[in-house]
């Protein structure tokens, strides 16, 4: 697997896996006081790449993208975090590798983009629930506050 080259922001080409991890791994160096240990790959996305790693007994995932507008949207997402929709903390957004980068608290679990049609059918109800402050009940269904729903 290290023989696969990753698109890395910094001079808008590609680097091996291990050339990749080694410089996220440096990167991270400077900015936490824990050692950080087990930096890898998680995915490569159409707009960012994802590493996740261990400062002491703490684990996050380091993202770097040349794009900081959905990093700040991730950051207000987190908001919107409940037991049932673990939405991971943002803790740092920054300027690195000719882009820009954000690290997060790790959480785990199913990203809601990779659920086929009837786990979202059955899961999307308890995640607009009436305790969540930015929904309320409308005639048996919900209200996202910015989004009404379909026909109205």
């Amino acid at each position: 697997m290290s023989n696969i080259e990753l698109p890395f922001p910094s001079g808008g080409g590609s680097l091996f896996l291990s050339q990749a991890t080694e410089r996220v791994h440096e990167f991270l160096g400077g900015h936490f006081d824990s050692p950080i240990t087990d930096v890898s790959l998680l995915g490569v996305g159409e707009w960012s790449q994802a590493f996740a790693f261990r400062s002491g007994a703490h684990e996050y995932v380091i993202r770097i993208s040349r794009f900081e507008e959905d990093f700040a949207k991730d950051r207000l997402a987190a908001g919107f975090t409940s037991s049932r929709l673990p939405i991971p903390r943002v803790v740092e957004i920054g300027e690195a590798f000719d882009g820009f980068y954000a690290v997060s608290e790790r959480v785990f679990g199913a990203p809601l983009d990779g659920l086929g049609h009837a786990s979202m059918r059955h899961l999307l109800p308890s995640l607009l629930e009436p305790r969540n402050p930015r929904c309320h009940p409308e005639r048996g269904r919900f209200h996202v506050h910015g989004i009404r729903p379909v026909g109205r």
